[in-house]
């Protein structure tokens, strides 16, 4: 029989570990200006002139730069067992 680090019989073997492994997608979206600037410019000055009573969310609207989540990714990744140390 050849010699063996691992003391004992048998058959030696390693099954790889699963590790988790979480991905979070995530888009950052900056307005630019497309065929509806003019539009939105005069929604704007008219939602901000003084007098000017506008109710609900009517000119609830921001060109300020926004983060989009999408759906969170669950994967596994195999990997192998660390060796086991004598000690």
């Amino acid at each position: 029989m050849a010699p063996s680090a691992v003391p004992g019989e048998g058959i030696v073997y390693a099954l790889p570990k699963s590790d988790l492994e979480v991905v979070q997608p995530a888009t950052l979206k900056v307005p630019t200006a497309g065929p509806l600037q003019d539009v939105f410019d005069s929604c704007r000055r008219a939602c901000n002139a003084t007098g000017n009573k506008v109710t609900g969310d009517a000119c609830d609207f921001s060109s300020q730069p926004k983060v989009v989540f999408g759906p969170p990714e669950l994967r596994t990744v195999s990997a192998p067992d660390l060796p086991a140390s004598t000690g």
